[in-house]
């Protein structure tokens, strides 16, 4: 069996194996690249700061230039670091924050956005984007992740799409945050039931446009709800050109670099 090569792994060991077989023939990259694909509706999107608890996981203290440019060559090798110094530069301080906004793009909002146009590529017709942008009223985290308290982390839209109503810890949702926790179980819940999270929806809340190359349009979910037109679009457009495929040298670079994690 092959392990996939994934920088998630860095900090969650569990990940599908590539078995050969009709439960996990290929990777998904190469699935979708040639559009060896099941057609079904999709909804792919991302946290706006997807990247901040992996970035902290590699290092607990702030992470040095020579530490951050050590990350970039080994996973992109010398081809394209050049480019992705010019588009995230280093900080003499804390690098951490800039690495984190170069996962949020690379690992997670521009490869979903790749994704959904190889989707369209290969005949997919409703397809739909995200990017989750509404900060929680409160801190869900524990002391040792605080500083994902004042953004919007991996995992914390789980509250709304679920509806939680937080037992044992008590989210006393505003009226702000009642309003998108709505709005995201009546399109995710339409979306299982048809394949169209626009279905049943209440007219209280925005039709969900279809994503397409040409349109490029992304809903921002958050008060009031967004739809956003080339979201991120010159990053994505430069990670697009990079290629997704860099994502497997991650896994092994972040492990021999990370010197502590909480995660």
């Amino acid at each position: 069996m092959i392990v996939p090569l994934d920088m998630s792994e860095a900090v969650m060991k569990w990940a599908p194996v590539v078995t050969g077989d009709n439960s996990f023939p290929q990777q998904p990259l190469d699935a979708f690249q040639k559009g060896e694909i099941i057609k079904v509706p999709l909804i792919i999107g991302a946290n706006l700061n997807d990247g901040m608890l992996f970035s902290w996981a590699i290092s607990s203290t702030p992470m040095p230039t020579y530490e951050y440019i050590a990350l970039i060559v080994g996973v992109f090798q010398d081809d394209w670091v050049p480019q992705i110094l010019e588009n995230y530069p280093y900080a003499p301080g804390d690098n951490r924050p800039m690495f984190s906004q170069l996962l949020t793009d690379y690992a997670f909002y521009c490869s979903a956005r790749h994704t959904l146009r190889l989707a369209e590529a290969s005949g997919i017709s409703e397809t739909y984007l995200y990017m989750f942008t509404q900060q929680a009223p409160f801190c869900p985290w524990p002391p040792s992740q605080n500083y994902c308290c004042n953004a919007v982390c991996h995992g914390d839209e789980l509250a709304y799409v679920f509806h939680d109503s937080g037992y044992p810890y008590p989210w006393n949702m505003t009226t702000n945050d009642l309003f998108i926790a709505d709005a995201m179980t009546s399109y995710w819940t339409s979306f299982a039931a048809s394949g169209n999270p626009n279905q049943n929806l209440n007219n209280k809340f925005l039709a969900w446009p279809i994503y397409r190359a040409a349109s490029d349009i992304t809903l921002n979910i958050r008060v009031p709800l967004t739809p956003t037109n080339g979201y991120n679009a010159k990053s994505c457009d430069f990670w697009d050109s990079v290629g997704y495929y860099h994502a497997g040298k991650m896994r092994e670079v972040i492990n021999k670099i990370s010197r502590k994690s909480k995660y």
